[in-house]
């Protein structure tokens, strides 16, 4: 043992060292840590340069899976995507429609390297069906019919085609109502001394026609809804908004509509989805949809009312004009006159009283014709009309604004079926958001590798707008 350790003791210390390379290993673990440092820093790096990606991503995502929460009773009855910002009725829930924001934004961005947390989302504004004049009710339904007319027709050219046939119709409607206002009244006295005549009777019922022309011609054979329209919470009164659509806010589409084409196509639009009295009824709310369109009354009753009174003034002129230009019925109101004059003496305006109760009389059965499906000529050998012809014709006499909140009352009142305190102004077309979120550092806890993070150099905040439309 003791020769051992003298021979141990003998060797000289530099040949051991030189068979012992213990230090090359320290060096490489201190270079590996630098390395290893290195690799982390630029995989922080390029994880801070990927969150500005990630942010907009996970931000259109979130704003991707909130408008695809649209209203669905809105869509499967007109057609049209809106965002409900009531949730379920009353008015537009801000907060709501942020917290839901949120909740799909953390999803979205709940990656496995890029851990985004969200600090703030703010509701910057939304845009409503309602606002500036119902432009965004009217531009989506000019959009759904576009898409229809296209995959029905192949093209706009029908939609162009039916709004030259309402202009052609309104100015027929006008150039009669012009003629009706012209006719020379004639007054009602007659004297009892030719109550045995025939002239006389005939007056006298044209005279009882008019005093409840609107009983005459409905004959009692089809209800109407009792319903009263609330006029402080339609859309027309609370929520309108004057203000001019900012530029770029019009449809995104393949090729440019023109207004008169927007226009035909919104009339065409009006003309599916808004039902008049000739067509079924449903079984609540306002029954004459289209006539409260054009005339605006707050009852079934007070509209049909209005457009019954505008087809007898029509009708009455038409009929006029044709006995002035018939020699035989000319002749037959010469016969009345005289058996009238024989039995009263003169009359200087008897004449005048036959042709008004004449015209009137057949007006009457005419409307109520109309107004029962059927279809008339404004003369002989003219094409004929129906009762919803001649509303479409009088939708082009109203301002495309009134014609959108009037919309979108008819709208709000079918809804509330689904929510007794349903809001059309509450419904969202566009909304915009503005998303402040952070990165906490994964990779490395120096500071040096994060040169300007702000007051937390582990961590670096960023800020994201995104925002979202139906277009």
């Amino acid at each position: 043992m003791s020769n051992l350790f003298s021979d141990i003791s003998t060797v000289p210390l530099k040949k051991f060292t030189k068979k012992d390379r213990g230090s090359i290993s320290v060096f490489l673990v201190l270079i590996l840590f630098l390395v290893i440092g290195f690799l982390f820093a630029l995989l922080e790096s390029v994880r801070f340069q990927s969150a500005h990606y990630a942010m907009r991503e996970a931000s259109d995502a979130a704003m991707d899976s909130v408008l695809a929460g649209y209203q669905w009773e809105l869509f499967e009855k007109y057609g049209l995507m809106f965002y409900d910002g009531s949730f379920g009725g009353g008015p537009l829930r801000t907060e709501m429609i942020e917290e839901e924001f949120a909740l799909w934004f953390e999803k979205n961005a709940d990656g496995s390297l890029l851990r985004l947390t969200p600090d703030r989302i703010r509701l910057n504004f939304v845009k409503t069906a309602a606002d500036y004049n119902g432009f965004f009710f009217m531009e989506s339904a000019v959009r759904y019919e576009l898409l229809l007319e296209e995959a029905e027709n192949g093209s706009i050219e029908h939609a162009l085609s039916l709004e030259n046939d309402r202009k052609s119709l309104l100015l027929r409607i006008r150039n009669l109502e012009n003629l009706w206002a012209s006719l020379p009244d004639p007054g009602q006295e007659l004297s009892e001394d030719a109550s045995e005549t025939d002239a006389w009777k005939l007056i006298q019922e044209a005279n009882r026609l008019r005093t409840d022309s609107f009983r005459a011609v409905l004959k009692n054979d089809r209800p109407l809804s009792g319903t009263e329209l609330p006029r402080q919470e339609l859309p027309s009164v609370s929520f309108r908004d004057e203000r001019i659509p900012e530029e770029g806010d019009g449809l995104m589409l393949t090729g440019t509509l023109t207004e008169e084409e927007k226009t035909a196509l919104f009339h065409s639009y009006l003309g599916k989805y808004f039902p008049c009295y000739t067509d079924a009824q449903d079984e609540a709310g306002l029954f004459l949809e289209a006539e409260y369109l054009i005339f605006g009354q707050m009852t079934d009753e007070m509209n049909l009312r209005a457009a019954v009174s505008a087809l007898l003034r029509i009708r009455e002129a038409v009929n006029a004009e044709a006995i002035r230009s018939s020699a035989e019925e000319q002749r037959q109101i010469r016969a009345l006159s005289e058996e009238y004059r024989e039995a009263a003496g003169q009359d200087d305006r008897i004449e005048e009283k036959l042709l008004r109760a004449c015209a009137f009389t057949k007006a009457v059965a005419e409307t109520a014709f109309l107004l029962h499906g059927g279809e008339l000529p404004f003369e002989a050998g003219a094409e004929a009309f129906s009762y919803r012809d001649y509303l479409e014709a009088r939708l082009l006499e109203l301002d495309p604004a009134d014609l959108s909140y009037r919309g979108l009352d008819m709208i709000q009142e079918n809804l509330r079926r689904y929510g007794s305190d349903f809001l059309a102004g509450s419904l969202v077309y566009e909304m915009d958001f503005t998303v402040d979120a952070r990165m906490d550092a994964l990779f490395t806890r120096q500071a040096v590798f994060m040169n300007g993070l702000g007051k937390n150099p582990l961590s670096k905040a960023f800020s994201q707008r995104t925002s979202g439309s139906y277009r």
